[in-house]
Formats: structure tokens, sequence, C-alpha cells
């Protein structure tokens, strides 16, 4: 069975990789992004698999979680 992957959109290097390791050691592919806009970004090219899962921190320099949503509602329906 092939897993869809699961978005880690989070600022801290520590808890991001901890996360990906996590998920990673159960199968499951993960996708990373250090800011809304950056996971914005990668949902917006096409290679990019749509997320069965986003883990999304609320506090982020340069675009923080509840900011992402509103742009993800609006532009990025998944």
């Amino acid at each position: 069975m092939v897993l869809k992957p699961i978005l880690i959109v989070e600022d801290d290097f520590g808890i991001r990789s901890s996360l990906q390791v996590f998920f990673e050691g159960d199968g499951y592919s993960v996708l990373l992004a250090d800011n809304g806009q950056e996971a914005l970004d990668l949902l917006g090219k096409n290679s990019t698999p749509k997320p069965a899962l986003i883990l999304l921190d609320l506090m982020m320099p340069v675009m923080d979680g509840p900011t992402f949503l509103l742009e993800l509602q609006r532009n990025h329906p998944i």
C-alpha cells in the first residue's frame, strides 16, 4: 500500500527533524517546510503530491499557521 505523504510545517529544526524521523520510521513519506509561505510554494508545484496530513506550527516567521490556513483554503484546495 502506498501511503500519501505528511507535510510538516515547522520552523524549529529539531522538532521538524524529530517528526520526520518518527513518520518515516512508520513508512510515510514526509514533505518539509520551514514556514507557511514555503509550504504554499511546495503545494503549488504540480510535482508535489497532495498530503494526507499537515502538521502545522502556529507561530512561525514569514507566514504563520493561521495565515497559511487562510491562503491554503483560498488558493490551494486539497
